[in-house]
């Protein structure tokens, strides 16, 4: 029985996972981008279930199969030639690395994939490669914000999801950037934000300019929050690690800080957030206890007294992007007891998450 979007329910770093849907992936060159889509989304979503389409023009169709098949087996394996058909699988993955992508093209191929072989995931690497001149050549941005439109009206007529990567502007670039990217930095696509269901950002933390010596650090920045915030479009960043053996992303272990220069101009690293266990902020005369959700987001425990003769203590959660959600309102003077009692209040409101203490 042939596998459809509904009998799978992966958890990709960053994306939803549902048909009709059009998710645009952003980044500068060399951020990453492919690999995400491939990597998390192909490899580790599909899990070779449902046949993928993925068009790539002027790349190198066996180069991209190899890719496939390193982030499956890893880079020393692969290298080393110990690969056996139980470590990988064939995925159904119909590449075309026709170099020249038109809109006329690109259509025809996307219905012909979809209703004879039953395609019905297509990836798109990358949007500004697409010859959207017919739709319209006055201005780029109005042609790539067409071929963005034909897109999304494919994804619903024909009940299929594209993901489409795009490069990001000149506003991304800057080896001094202080700030992360958002829609407006999506090449010409100026709108992006209104035709696209998702949006996925990824950025390389060593670009930033406190962040230089992380080099295995993104941020994997989510504009509007489609997948996390039930239609609220505030802006979510994931913290996020690159595995360079197998080629994706998974959250990191801890959120990431900015470094501080110390004496001389030198740089003194990162430091990583105490996880998972409780300190006191002896300014605030309160606890807290730091852990990350199922989708990598970062929360903290807030176990502060009140004012008052009475020991009433707030228990709340505050996620790193500001909501904040109170749990309770014990009366107690046990600090311990206390302390079990908002891990417990935690894990109930977050019942997929293990919250444990070190």
């Amino acid at each position: 029985m042939e596998k459809k979007f509904s009998d799978l329910n992966p958890s990709i770093l960053g994306m939803n996972w549902a048909e009709s849907q059009l998710i645009l992936v952003g980044a500068r060159p060399g951020g990453a981008k492919t690999q995400y889509v491939l990597g998390n989304v192909v490899v580790r979503g599909t899990r070779g279930e449902i046949p993928v389409a993925l068009f790539a023009p002027g790349e190198d169709r066996q180069r991209m199969m190899d890719m496939l098949i390193r982030m499956q087996v890893g880079d020393v394996n692969f290298e080393g030639g110990s690969i056996s058909s139980k470590k990988f699988k064939n995925y159904p993955v119909y590449i075309d690395d026709t170099p020249h992508l038109t809109v006329p093209y690109l259509v025809d191929r996307i219905f012909h994939l979809a209703g004879e072989q039953g395609v019905q995931l297509f990836v798109i690497d990358y949007l500004q490669t697409i010859d959207g001149s017919m739709l319209d050549s006055y201005t780029k941005e109005r042609e790539m914000n067409n071929v963005l439109r034909v897109l999304k009206a494919l994804t619903e007529s024909m009940r299929i999801t594209i993901i489409v990567t795009s490069s990001l502007s000149n506003y991304a670039f800057s080896a001094k950037e202080t700030t992360h990217p958002d829609v407006r930095s999506i090449l010409y696509a100026t709108e992006a934000e209104e035709l696209c269901d998702q949006i996925i950002l990824i950025q390389p933390l060593m670009h930033l300019k406190n962040f230089t010596n992380l080099t295995n650090a993104f941020n994997i920045i989510l504009p509007k929050a489609f997948s996390y915030d039930d239609g609220q479009h505030e802006e979510i960043v994931i913290h996020a690690t690159f595995d360079y053996d197998k080629r994706y992303f998974k959250k990191a272990r801890y959120p990431f800080k900015e470094q501080t220069e110390i004496a001389d101009g030198a740089v003194q690293a990162a430091e990583e957030t105490r996880m998972y266990q409780w300190y006191r902020k002896d300014e605030e005369d309160s606890w807290h206890f730091e852990f990350l959700d199922s989708e990598g987001m970062g929360w903290t425990i807030h176990l502060i007294e009140a004012d008052g003769d009475v020991s009433i203590y707030q228990i709340l959660v505050r996620a790193w992007t500001g909501e904040e959600i109170i749990l309770d309102h014990p009366i107690s003077d046990d600090i311990d007891f206390l302390k079990t009692k908002a891990l417990d209040l935690a894990r109930r409101k977050f019942p997929d998450v293990e919250i444990l203490e070190k």
